[in-house]
């Protein structure tokens, strides 16, 4: 007898993940683990009682999709095998490192896209990812509600749709440029208010803010492991911190043990409270990176990744007072940056060839 005892369902979420408990009349079982194929865990176990529990899978397989950030769920396959029997299961399994509750978890990745604020304010420049799980192959394309002011100051709205691809089962990403958007479907003279994209069940609702041109912009990997970006109206203060011993020698002088690092101190402008919980999980994530020079990149295994080394979230649900949040970030290689100033005029000014 040797029986395998787990999770059954279409997704589990790796918060969720139980102990893997192996049945045997047998004195040891050989187990191993795979995700997508990679073995992650093989061993050979001597049984108690005619059973053992593995208890770490959660961790394995969050460290196994952090390793392998190219998506968020993975197939896992558990065997087990002794002198005469052989036993296995499979599972799939979402990135998810909160605790989500008595949540239906099924029911909930129908209904919404993998972020958990569903508002958001964007800069007319900015690009938004969206990032769904769908086991229905015939979910509809994209809505794209516009909410904009026309000429007359007169608010106003339209709806387009647009495509996608992806995998029934599987992730689906979506980029939605707005500037591109803008461009194609406002006229002149008309000024864009507010974005809703639906997807099915889901909706996400992004309001323009012309002030947030001039913000900071950090991304990061969510609780599910999903990148997305935050932009930022903020105040940082950078220190220069210099740790290093001198030697003399006769009349000569110099530095050995040289460490040099720079921190910035940012304190936020008032944020809303779904903007203090994407700040939440800016803090807490496991992978940051930040849009320094170049804010038209968007690939963000690009970009350079920095640390926030100290934080402090004391978050309101009031709506009578906005929050401001106060974090401390450095850049986890330590050669200091500068941020180059653009050659002026060159770039930007049209070029008239003038014939003599």
């Amino acid at each position: 007898m040797l029986r395998i005892i787990s999770q059954f369902g279409q997704v589990i979420p790796s918060c969720r993940l139980d102990n893997v408990i192996i049945v045997s009349d047998a004195d040891t079982v050989d187990v191993t683990i795979a995700a997508d194929g990679s073995t992650i865990l093989r061993s050979r176990y001597f049984l108690t009682d005619n059973a053992v529990t593995i208890t770490n899978l959660r961790e394995l397989i969050e460290l196994y999709i952090r390793e392998n950030t190219d998506g968020n769920t993975v197939s896992v396959f558990i065997s087990a095998s002794t002198s005469n029997e052989e036993a296995d299961t499979d599972l799939k399994v979402m990135y998810c490192d909160r605790d989500i509750g008595n949540v239906d978890f099924a029911a909930w990745l129908n209904q919404n896209f993998l972020s958990v604020a569903p508002f958001h304010r964007i800069a007319t420049s900015d690009v938004v990812s969206l990032s769904w799980y769908s086991e229905d192959a015939d979910s509809g394309p994209v809505s794209i509600q516009f909410k904009y002011f026309n000429s007359d100051g007169i608010l106003d709205c339209d709806e387009y749709f647009d495509s996608f691809s992806g995998e029934v089962g599987d992730v689906i990403n979506y980029d939605f440029y707005v500037k591109d958007w803008i461009d194609s479907m406002l006229s002149p003279g008309q000024t864009l208010a507010s974005v809703t994209l639906r997807v099915g069940d889901r909706s996400t609702t992004m309001f323009v803010d012309q002030s947030l041109q001039s913000a900071r912009r950090f991304a990061f990997r969510n609780c599910f492991n999903i990148v997305e970006t935050l932009p930022i109206l903020c105040t940082t203060t950078t220190k220069a911190i210099a740790d290093r011993s001198i030697a003399s020698v006769g009349r000569t002088s110099m530095f050995y043990d040289v460490k040099n690092t720079i921190a910035y101190e940012t304190e936020t402008a008032p944020l809303s409270v779904d903007e203090c919980i994407l700040i939440e999980q800016l803090c807490l994530s496991h992978k940051v990176k930040i849009l320094w020079d170049d804010t038209t990149e968007t690939d963000f295994d690009a970009l350079p990744e920095i640390l926030i080394t100290d934080f402090t979230c004391e978050i309101s649900d009031t709506i009578h007072s906005l929050n401001r949040v106060k974090f401390t970030w450095q850049f986890a290689d330590h050669c200091p940056k500068i941020a180059l100033p653009s050659t002026p005029g060159i770039f930007y000014d049209t070029y008239n060839q003038v014939f003599s």
